[in-house]
């Protein structure tokens, strides 16, 4: 077999090169989109690897490429010694790609032993016990709807018996359980946003025979081991650490950096300095330097990556404990100006990363959100802003949503704009009685 790589800027220039090079005989085994140069922001090309199935026929003739005929002097002497062999294996693979024409001429010998179709191989065995588990799960899910189905005619004939007994006594009344087992919980769990394969994942294997009550306990405890928390913001011995505040445009990057700031600098006796990137709104720095004044606090100005290098230098030689940096709010459908900050955050050496999330998103926006920031910033830790915003708490099942997809663990909570006040640290716990309250079963 004989492949081969083209590469073009289309898919159609690609498949014309393989169509010039190799024939129309030749495979496609397969096709990319790949970036040659400048990364993600290059032109996209294209590849493409073909082959060319080459099996030597009778005579060394190749069957991928056209039939020659014989000299016409040769033609008798070839007929004699295919007819001395009459029970040779038959050739395969033969092609009449470019036979037409051939024929037209009247060169080409016509081929008259039959080709045999190759068996099909015998499908593979599944592995032993594969479907066992799934087999007694729909055994046990097929004898609930079994006894469901009994009590329901049980009910529709006492009804039709005596039409007024439920009216007047209470054993008449039969409690129907649910078709499928613990379903009312998958349906809290689903009234809380959280997606399908995480509400399956946490009722995998749950016991059928165990109560509502019983198996609500077990999905709690099954979400505190799933949620991840970091620890909170803490000084690293004989450095300075550097936090990051990232976010979108109106997140609460500037509200939740000054809350941590005045925990760090007025109740803990740290030393903060504090960075702001954000130019681009009015009032922006002028803000974060009316709250420096308040804590104390020096406040850095800075225009490009240079000014931000230098103003990081200069607080780890004042030896600050601390050094907040203020990053302007980015969309998260702009690539390049997130690409900007991130090369610039990249030079931080004793960096962390924090992503500020409103509760406020719908499931879908805050899964856009987090996975570009994810993408191209890669932030340590999650917190989220404006509970007190938020019209209920199904953030929290956005949270579970986040975690199982991204992994990022949460480090707040803010809830308001009191500094520093509004500002909590998560418990696993709580987090599981909310998504699944026990009042609700």
């Amino acid at each position: 077999m004989q492949m081969k790589t083209f590469r073009g800027k289309s898919l159609e220039e690609c498949f014309q090169q393989v169509k010039t090079d190799m024939g129309r005989e030749a495979v496609i085994l397969q096709s990319r989109t790949y970036q040659p140069i400048f990364g993600k922001f290059g032109k996209p090309r294209h590849e493409v690897v073909a082959a060319l199935d080459i099996k030597i026929a009778e005579g060394g003739q190749s069957s991928s490429s056209p039939a020659r005929s014989p000299a016409p002097s040769a033609r008798p002497a070839i007929t004699a010694a295919a007819a001395a062999r009459p029970g040779e294996r038959p050739v395969y693979g033969y092609s009449s790609g470019d036979d037409k024409g051939v024929r037209a001429n009247g060169r080409q010998a016509i081929l008259d032993r039959p080709v045999r179709e190759p068996e099909p191989s015998a499908p593979a065995a599944p592995p032993p016990d594969v479907y066992d588990r799934r087999l007694d799960r729909l055994e046990q899910q097929i004898s609930a709807l079994t006894s469901n189905m009994s009590k329901l005619t049980e009910a529709a004939l006492a009804r039709k018996k005596k039409p007024d007994s439920s009216h007047k006594s209470g054993d008449a009344a039969i409690e129907i359980e649910p078709l499928v087992p613990h379903a009312l919980i998958a349906k809290r769990l689903a009234d809380a946003e959280v997606v399908a394969p995480v509400i399956r994942q946490l009722m995998e294997d749950l016991a059928p025979e165990l109560s509502d009550q019983a198996a609500a306990t077990e999905v709690r405890t099954r979400i505190s081991q799933r949620l991840r928390l970091a620890s909170p913001v803490e000084p690293i011995t004989g450095k300075t650490r550097v936090v990051a505040f990232l976010g979108a445009t109106g997140v609460g990057k500037t509200t939740t950096l000054t809350k941590i700031a005045a925990r760090l600098s007025l109740l803990s006796n740290y030393s903060v300095g504090v960075i702001t990137m954000d130019t681009h709104r009015i009032a922006a720095a002028k803000q974060l330097e009316t709250y420096g004044e308040i804590l104390r606090v020096p406040v850095k100005i800075c225009y490009n990556r240079t000014e931000v290098l230098a103003a990081v230098e200069e607080y780890a030689a004042e030896k600050k404990h601390f050094v907040l940096i203020d990053t302007a709010g980015k969309s998260p459908n702009d690539a390049l100006p997130l690409a900007e900050v991130g090369v610039t955050l990249k030079e931080i050496a004793t960096i962390s990363r924090v992503l500020c999330v409103p509760a406020t998103l719908s499931s879908s926006n805050i899964d856009h959100m987090v996975g570009r920031f994810h993408s191209l910033l890669a932030p340590d830790a999650l917190i989220l802003t404006k509970l007190d915003e938020a019209a209920d708490e199904t953030y929290l099942g956005h949270l579970l949503n986040i975690q199982a997809r991204f992994g990022i663990p949460l480090q707040y909570f803010t809830n308001g704009q009191r500094v520093p006040d509004d500002l909590s640290r998560p418990d696993c716990h709580v987090i599981a009685d909310k998504i699944l309250p026990q009042a609700a079963l």
